[in-house]
């Protein structure tokens, strides 16, 4: 029997806004330079970058659910699928440098990805 493991990693969420766009609806009216074209508004959320605190959970299980489906096609059963941790934290020094710090601050974990164990049938 042949075991192996792939690691899956997990994706940071997008971060955005929404924003108030011009759409066009196909329709025109005559104005004094001419036909244009009328527009109506709508919101569109606009992505601006990447979250620092949050994964994207819907995107990690597309990632996994493709992970498993090439591990069945190449003839291996999931055995198990576990996440993988991460911890960090913040240390600022005082005044006088290392010596009477500020402290650690609060640590935190987060996900960084998903182990999975499969077996060969």
């Amino acid at each position: 029997m042949r075991n192996i493991t792939v690691f899956v990693p997990a994706k940071p969420k997008p971060i955005g806004k929404n924003k108030t766009v011009k759409v066009g609806t196909g329709q025109y009216k005559d104005g004094f330079f001419g036909q244009k074209e009328i527009t109506t508004k709508e919101e569109k959320w606009e992505q601006t970058g990447w979250s620092d605190k949050e994964i994207d959970g819907y995107q990690l299980q597309e990632d996994l659910q493709v992970a498993i489906n090439d591990l069945n096609n190449d003839g291996f059963e999931v055995v198990s699928v576990s996440p993988i941790t991460s911890g960090n934290y913040n240390w600022e020094k005082g005044p006088q440098g290392n010596i009477g710090g500020y402290g650690y601050g609060y640590g935190y974990s987060y996900t960084e990805g998903m182990l999975i164990v499969a077996k060969k049938v």
